[in-house]
């Protein structure tokens, strides 16, 4: 494979001397390559810890089902998950419910507590 860089592109970038093809062969691999950037411990507020907390379960789930999840990352994904479940129950309301900035906040956010009981 050959591959010509228009003539501004290889100007722009002096001694640049690498370049990296990757072909896959299927829609995942990107994203099956790059777990570690998807695994983050997650923070900030009820909202922000779910948008953390989700993709750690959804590539749990994914590595279970290819029957690769173990190692490292596994380890990695547990201690994410557990942090992030205890730090969203600190968001959690009287009732069940739960909320940005739990009970500092009037009343529990009903699409919130939705994304956290799924």
């Amino acid at each position: 494979v050959v591959a010509v860089l228009p003539r501004d592109l290889a100007q722009a970038a002096p001694r640049s001397t690498r370049v990296e093809v990757r072909v896959v062969g299927d829609v995942l691999g990107h994203a099956m390559a790059h777990l570690d950037e998807l695994v983050q411990v997650p923070t900030g507020c009820g909202e922000q810890t779910m948008i953390g907390l989700a993709p750690n379960v959804y590539v749990a789930q994914n590595l279970k089902a290819s029957g690769k999840f173990g190692g490292d990352i596994k380890t990695k994904i547990l201690k994410n998950m557990q942090t992030g479940v205890q730090r969203e129950l600190t968001y959690r309301h009287d009732n069940g419910g739960f909320s940005a900035f739990g009970k500092s906040d009037k009343e529990a956010s009903t699409w919130l507590t939705a994304y956290v009981v799924k």
